[in-house]
């Protein structure tokens, strides 16, 4: 009868579909266990050194990565690969027999201990990309066409689709729009969204 979602772009979905009037946007609550991530800090990537890049395996998302991955020189990277916890084993394991150069896992390590040396960050559609998007790091989106997307297609985040448009992305600078960001998937980037819930609930209820 009653429908929480995260942010606005959920929210426009839903009131289609249902009364608007039994659709509340609380924002995410999934952030509310990341509170310590830091802000990124601005540092000038030096070209001629080893640039790390921390891959953000979701469910689903992480096979078309290794297609466009493979063809990066690995004389001028450092991978780091963070699996998503209910699928570790089967995101470990597709990596060491598909991915053709070395890689780190960094899976069970401490978020904010991993992202002070990294330099660009890959992601579909797990949801600390957005959250890393909006504390300034340089995230990328990566998909191949000859699989099925797992998020939708927009102009939202930097979005590639081979090898060539990554490092074309890489080496430009580019704008991100935090607050549509946070609007459309956060609602409010605030850490408030239980106590949101929380107030709905005890009018509802």
């Amino acid at each position: 009868d009653f429908y929480f979602c995260q942010g606005k772009r959920y929210y426009n979905y839903l009131k289609k579909f249902f009364n608007k009037k039994n659709i509340y946007c609380i924002g995410a609550l999934k952030p509310e266990l990341n509170k310590n991530l830091p802000n990124y800090k601005e540092k000038k990537i030096n070209k001629f050194k080893k640039q790390n890049i921390l891959v953000l395996c979701g469910l689903n998302d992480y096979k078309p990565f290794i297609k466009i991955l493979n063809k990066l020189d690995p004389k001028k990277f450092n991978f780091h690969i963070a699996s998503h916890p209910l699928n570790y084993n089967l995101v470990v394991k597709y990596f060491k027999l598909n991915f053709n150069k070395n890689f780190i896992d960094v899976s069970t390590i401490n978020k904010k201990e991993i992202l002070k040396k990294i330099d660009y960050i890959i992601f579909g559609d797990t949801s600390l990309g957005f959250e890393l998007a909006i504390k300034n790091y340089k995230v990328i989106r990566l998909y191949d066409n000859n699989f099925i997307p797992t998020f939708d297609i927009d102009n939202e985040l930097p979005t590639a689709t081979s090898a060539s448009e990554l490092l074309s992305i890489m080496n430009k600078n580019y704008f991100i729009n935090k607050r549509k960001i946070e609007e459309n998937y956060f609602f409010k980037y605030d850490n408030k969204a239980s106590e949101r819930l929380q107030n709905v609930l005890k009018k509802i209820i």
